[in-house]
């Protein structure tokens, strides 16, 4: 009988000793885990599965720290502590809450450094280039941007009163060429109103003239002095 039980006993040990196979780094702590890279023999591929009621925690924080490869985290994800970033699986888009920000840092390590640059929502639809802190009325938290062409887009302007009124492509409310009969007035509509009326300048196109150009929030009108048949309009405002 005592043959018996050490047999059964040596046999458990040989199972339980083939099943976990500790290889590479193994090593389970009060506020890690690390598991090693190492491949267990006879397999290609390794998974660790966490059934915690759906949630892995960690006081000191979880850490993908492989020299290569991809971490990876499928379907749906968030992270809601002190703010909201989140990922919707069904869209594939990325979502922030509305007064967080997307910040760089003034150093090569963001974790090191101090944020001087971010973007941000400014209002429904507007987004804005800050400091990292809001400009909220206040010029010296905004910041600036460059780009290689600054291009309009959204509905194009329309004639109010503009006999042959014809927008060039790519023009928007931003700016563009226009032809028309020859004439000495013409009002454009534009596309999307401005918060407040812009600042605009218009250039002659057929003849050498005087200008005259008033705006309103939904608005452009221009006189010339001599009769055009075309001009190119620019305007600046929010």
């Amino acid at each position: 009988m005592r043959r018996l039980i050490a047999a059964l006993g040596l046999l458990a040990w040989l199972c339980v000793g083939a099943a976990a196979q500790p290889t590479g780094t193994n090593t389970v702590g009060s506020s890690s885990l690390v598991i090693g890279t190492t491949p267990i023999a006879g397999g290609a591929t390794t998974q660790v599965l966490f059934n915690l009621a759906g949630k892995v925690t960690s006081d000191s924080g979880l850490v993908y720290a492989g020299s290569s490869g991809t971490f990876t985290i499928d379907g749906n994800w968030a992270f809601t502590t002190n703010g909201f970033f989140a990922r919707d699986g069904s869209t594939g888009g990325f979502f922030l809450g509305s007064a967080n920000r997307v910040a760089w840092s003034n150093n090569a390590d963001g974790a090191l450094g101090s944020p001087d640059i971010g973007l941000g929502r400014n209002a429904a639809g507007v987004l804005e280039v800050n400091s990292s802190t809001a400009c909220a009325g206040t010029p010296a938290n905004c910041r600036d941007l460059v780009v290689r062409h600054a291009t309009g887009g959204g509905t194009a302007p329309t004639a109010n009163t503009c006999t042959g009124f014809s927008l060039l492509a790519g023009g928007s409310d931003l700016g563009g060429k226009v032809t028309l009969t020859s004439g000495t007035t013409c009002s454009i509509n534009f596309g999307v109103n401005f918060t407040n009326a812009p600042a605009c300048t218009v250039s002659p196109g057929s003849a050498a003239s005087t200008i005259l150009v008033t705006t309103s929030t939904s608005l452009l009108s221009i006189t010339f002095g001599t009769a055009q048949t075309a001009f190119a309009f620019t305007c600046i405002g929010a």
